[in-house]
């Protein structure tokens, strides 16, 4: 069955999604997968493939939101109890650009997306040349993401690595590692509970929570940004991230306000953990290894560590979020005014703390 389907000519989906129609475990061995549609999972289904097995994303297919080169079936009434396991994805970005921004039926360029799920797991695969996003998920609870491979030969904007959006709890994201300049051409890891949801690239997104998510082992050479928190209304709340490793161009932890006001955000118990970065480029618009201008309360660093190759002029921390906070950087208390901010201008980061400031009784 699968021989008929291998040779990377003909179109692989209709045999594919016969066998996805099925459920339970379907192994697919190696050999060349020709998509000339969307491949949709449904409930209670494990994909097993081959590293042999490589996918590839027909010219032409992203013509519409819902196109992907694998998706869940149900996202509007949810899908539960989702495996992908193995094979090389190529989103054929080449053949396949994206959609006008704002047209809510737009191509998002997303390669694999999954939305609505209780109980997913992603592991052991690589993907190759999205046309935005690597992997995107939202609306996902009980998931485990590991072991993921980002490549690509035809860099593009918005090529985030890892992309959570609104409602997604209790998860994991371990061992992502991207390979080559310029991979990924956004963030390694994007856990943005509020985005804009009518752009192209965000469609079948929500603005929502994102919480107790664990996030480790993320090595890449040549980073846009590694990971990237964004809140306006919506909280990002007990996240852990340990062993971030490599080079970036803009930030390492990057808790900017893009478009939104500074100050904005609800962003609590977050920690980070054995950070070695090298930050090798320098503008106005992303001077420091981690920026700061959202709201954040309970915040950890702990061990960071500057690479060598990172330019002189860069500066460890900026904090521009016109918020009063108490600061413990090295044992030392700070205070921080919201007018003026923090820099640390250079040097490692051993231990630091950050709490809102609460304002005294008499204060009020």
């Amino acid at each position: 069955m699968f021989n008929d389907i291998n040779d990377g000519q003909k179109d692989a989906a209709p045999v594919l999604q016969k066998q996805l129609d099925q459920c339970g475990e379907i192994q697919i061995p190696s050999g060349t997968y020709l998509l000339g549609d969307t491949l949709r999972v449904h409930s209670d289904t494990t994909i097993i493939a081959n590293p042999g097995a490589t996918f590839i994303l027909a010219d032409g297919v992203g013509r519409h939101s819902r196109n992907f080169m694998i998706t869940n079936a149900n996202p509007g009434n949810g899908n539960s109890n989702i495996h992908l396991k193995g094979g090389v994805w190529n989103a054929n970005n080449a053949g396949n650009p994206r959609g006008t921004d704002y047209d809510p039926f737009a191509y998002t360029g997303v390669a694999i997306n999954f939305t609505n799920v209780q109980g997913l797991t992603l592991r052991d695969l690589t993907v190759h040349n999205p046309e935005s996003f690597f992997v995107r998920i939202g609306e996902v609870c009980d998931f485990h993401i590991e072991n993921i491979n980002l490549s690509a030969d035809k860099i593009r904007p918005n090529q985030d690595g890892i992309h959570v959006g609104g409602f997604s709890e209790r998860g994991v994201i371990r061992a992502i590692r991207a390979t080559g300049a310029g991979v990924p051409n956004d963030d390694m890891v994007a856990l943005n509970a509020d985005d804009d949801v009518e752009r192209q690239l965000n469609l079948g997104m929500r603005r929502g929570p994102i919480r107790n998510l664990l996030v480790e082992d993320i090595e890449a050479e040549d980073a846009y940004t590694f990971i990237r928190l964004l809140s306006v209304d919506q909280p990002i709340e007990d996240i852990t991230v340990e062993r971030l490793r490599g080079g970036c161009r803009v930030h390492g932890i990057n808790l900017n306000n893009w478009r939104f006001p500074k100050g904005v955000g609800v962003i609590r118990r977050v920690r980070f953990t054995d950070i070695d970065l090298t930050k090798t480029e320098m503008d106005e618009g992303a001077p420091a290894i981690i920026k700061v201008s959202l709201g954040v309360d309970d915040f950890e660093i702990r061990r960071l560590q500057r690479g060598a190759g990172t330019l002189p002029e860069v500066k460890t921390l900026m904090i521009d979020n016109q918020q009063r906070l108490d600061m413990v950087l090295e044992g030392q208390t700070i205070d921080i005014d919201s007018a003026t901010g923090f820099i640390l201008k250079n040097g490692d980061i051993d231990n630091l703390q950050i709490h809102e400031k609460k304002m005294k009784t008499e204060e009020r």
